[in-house]
């Protein structure tokens, strides 16, 4: 079965609160039939990106598929570059 997904949203947001990086940047991802929201791009303090969705805890369901969660945040990143960073 192949999953399809989709980065519907990105918005630049500049927030040094967080423990992991300094957050750059929200988004939401479509993953057929589901819509997640509250995705972040981060910024480690030697200037690399990493992208989070959000988790069991705060989203009451998790990827567990690594491959489509790696997908999905390296997919981010890239938009990510290309029309925030660019």
């Amino acid at each position: 079965m192949q999953v399809t997904f989709e980065i519907t949203r990105m918005a630049p947001v500049n927030d040094d609160s967080g423990r992991s990086g300094r957050i750059v940047a929200s988004f939401d991802v479509a993953v057929f039939p589901f819509k997640i929201w509250n995705c972040l791009v981060r910024r480690k303090a030697d200037g690399s990106l990493f992208a989070t969705l959000p988790g069991r805890r705060t989203a009451g369901f998790s990827i567990v598929a690594a491959e489509l969660r790696e997908a999905i945040c390296a997919e981010a990143i890239a938009k990510y570059r290309e029309d925030i960073d660019g």
